[in-house]
């Protein structure tokens, strides 16, 4: 929860539409913080709240619905006899699931999906190099030479940190 609210929830975006942020005040649940830890309820709700008005409106979407109690104009379920068939049944949802996923959480060139993919490996990347320095007592050497100490932060994998 606390990765979730870091990358998608910041105090200055509160006039950018569909951040936690916005959601927040848009609905006004004042008991929703930054830090995860101190309101993981509060938090976690809101998060499921976000998600499933989401899932909702992509589904209105896809189904070309404008009001909440409104009548789908496309993706029209069978007015037949497969009504009562549980495996019709399924393959309708799994059809509108995928169209769901298709349209809104991948783009047509997977830009969003690459970029994802990069990060986590440029992260992976990143966190490599900086164990593959620590001494085996989880420590950092000093940088200079003849320096004997160690030190519990590596200053030159701090991102924005540079020697004076």
């Amino acid at each position: 929860m606390q990765l979730i609210y870091e990358w998608f929830y910041s105090t200055v975006s509160a006039d950018d539409k569909c951040t936690l942020f916005a959601d927040r005040n848009s609905i006004n649940r004042r008991n929703v913080k930054a830090d995860a830890h101190h309101a993981y309820a509060d938090n976690k709700q809101m998060f499921l709240l976000a998600v499933k008005a989401r899932i909702g409106a992509s589904a209105m979407k896809i189904l070309g619905m404008v009001e909440i109690d409104g009548v789908p104009t496309l993706h029209y379920y069978p007015r037949d006899d497969s009504r009562h068939d549980k495996m019709a049944k399924s393959i309708y949802l799994r059809n509108i699931a995928s169209q769901i996923v298709d349209l809104f959480i991948m783009d047509e060139n997977e830009k969003s999906y690459n970029s994802i993919i990069d990060q986590a490996l440029e992260d992976h990347d990143f966190h490599q190099a900086h164990r593959a320095q620590m001494t085996p007592n989880g420590r950092f050497p000093c940088r200079f030479r003849g320096c004997d100490k160690t030190f519990r932060v590596n200053f030159s994998f701090v991102k924005g940190y540079t020697l004076a």
